[in-house]
């Protein structure tokens, strides 16, 4: 099994030899991406943006999907998976849904795929839905860790149950490539004593279609959670894995720093991402307010208290994760963003090229990108959650 990571970070002044790409921003400061080959694999190091903005996102949206009388887009909880068919139709699932909503590139209702119930093209409680190779639809229900495969129409195909591989727990399909069924796994390494950190190992598997046999693909950093009576709990500003699958491309990351690595279908290297950014240190108190607002929105005052404890007597984090989030595209490219309330995102082409910023509509949130679109979600004034699909247009270079 690979080690994520296992290609070293280069320091800030190394000389290597291969590309560097220089491009003058409107700061008067030179920005360079360097690329370099190791052992077949891409090292791209972005010292700054070829351009500072790079890419604007239509206000209006071409969809919008959700609000007050909208009945086939009212979810049960939040969305977890939005994908464009080849033919633009828009697929929804929302969490613990019994049904994958589809829509046209307008935001018109179709059809629903699937409806509440436990046997064959039937969901107990849906997690996500992904795209699959020759267009048709995977489905995944982490609780009873049930798969089904649809085809583009609908139309059920066959129903799989997701085996863990041996001495790991809680299977999560992550997406569809050439190699199988990408999931991630994870694997706890209990501590003795609570409010200590716990390690939770992680790693990449490709499964096959049938859902049992399994290929190990790489192994993930591990994280530390707050070990509290045999369960772990969450801190604010801890840092976490994100593996997102687009086409033919696997997306690994550890949010506590700013690198991606991008693997083919079936989990070989292929290129490393860098952003040149430091981890940025808490301000003082800042820890702190972030566990008040966390406990306030807990109304059990009971879990209130317990979480108050944890959180008081487990060591505390000092930095910030290096960014919060990250949509693919198909041919590769990426886009990252680096706080969790920001409207900036940083995006990377097909070669790890970082091409510039773009600027979010304000409450958006992407979940899949492609040529010239963005689709994500969107909360308006009532709270409620929509599905839109923006058009994204490059910005011309004036040169200044």
């Amino acid at each position: 099994m690979r080690t994520f990571g296992h290609i070293r970070r280069l320091g800030g002044s190394v000389t290597v030899a291969g590309l560097s790409l220089v491009a003058a921003c409107g700061d008067g400061g030179p920005r360079t991406t360097t690329v370099r080959d190791s052992a077949g694999v891409a090292i791209v190091e972005n010292a700054g943006p070829i351009l500072p903005v790079a890419f604007e996102i239509d206000s209006v949206p071409l969809a919008d999907i959700g609000g007050l009388n909208a009945p086939h887009a009212e979810f049960p909880g939040p969305v977890s998976s939005a994908f464009r068919g080849r033919d633009g139709s828009i697929l929804v699932v929302a969490w613990t849904a019994t049904r994958i909503a589809v829509f046209d590139s307008t935001g018109r209702w179709l059809r629903d795929i699937g409806q509440q119930g436990s046997g064959p093209g039937e969901f107990e409680g849906l997690g996500w839905a992904y795209p699959a190779l020759g267009d048709s639809i995977v489905s995944y229900e982490p609780m009873n860790r049930r798969l089904q495969v649809f085809t583009p129409d609908g139309a059920f195909v066959r129903l799989v149950s997701l085996r863990p591989p041996a001495n790991f727990e809680y299977p999560a399909v992550q997406g569809v490539s050439s190699g199988g069924l990408v999931a991630t796994a994870r694997r706890y390494q209990p501590s003795p004593d609570d409010y200590s950190l716990a390690s939770i190992g992680g790693a990449l598997f490709a499964f096959a279609m049938d859902g049992v046999r399994s290929d190990s693909l790489l192994a993930l950093p591990p994280t530390e959670r707050i070990w509290v009576r045999g369960g772990t709990w969450s801190r604010p500003f801890d840092t976490g894995n994100i593996v997102r699958v687009a086409g033919d491309h696997i997306f690994v990351a550890n949010t506590g720093r700013l690198a991606v690595e991008v693997y083919d279908g079936r989990g070989r290297l292929k290129r490393v991402v860098r952003i040149a950014e430091p981890a940025r240190t808490l301000a003082g108190g800042e820890y702190q307010r972030a566990v008040d607002s966390t406990l306030e929105g807990l109304r059990n005052p009971s879990q209130r208290e317990a979480m108050r404890k944890a959180f008081d007597n487990a060591p505390r984090n000092e930095t910030a994760p290096a960014f919060h989030g990250l949509a693919a595209d198909r041919d590769g490219s990426f886009w990252v963003w680096r706080t969790a309330a920001t409207r900036v995102v940083s995006v990377i082409d097909s070669a790890g090229h970082w091409s510039g910023d773009a600027i979010l509509p304000e409450g958006f949130r992407p979940l899949e990108v492609g040529p010239g679109w963005v689709l994500g979600t969107w909360t308006d004034a009532d709270g409620i959650v929509h599905v839109r699909l923006h058009r994204v247009q490059p910005v011309a270079d004036d040169g200044k």
